[in-house]
């Protein structure tokens, strides 16, 4: 794993089922191993939605996209994986208030 992402887990440590999450993100850099990470963060959302509306693990993803340079469609697919977490309060909020 890259040595970033391990200073990252140190300072907020991840559980077992969220690290193997954010190691399938972080692995997406790798252009060999994209396809099986892409495959498997579809599995885990269909078997484990819930985990994509955590925050520690969003917090952890956010460090490693800004530090590393990712394709602009694993971008998108990551954060198309959160978009529960980042746009359902949001988007509750702007239709109360309209």
């Amino acid at each position: 794993m890259l040595a970033e992402a391990e200073r990252i887990i140190k300072l907020i440590p991840l559980a077992p089922d969220e690290q193997e999450i954010f190691n399938l993100i972080a692995s997406m850099m790798n252009g060999v191993q994209e396809q099986r990470a892409y495959t498997d963060l579809n599995k885990f959302l269909k078997k484990m939605p819930t985990k994509y509306t955590n925050p520690k693990i969003f917090d952890h993803v956010i460090v490693l996209l800004s530090i590393h340079k990712f394709k602009p469609k694993v971008r998108k697919f990551i954060f198309n994986l959160f978009e529960h977490l980042i746009f359902g309060d949001f988007m509750s909020d702007v239709v109360i208030n309209i």
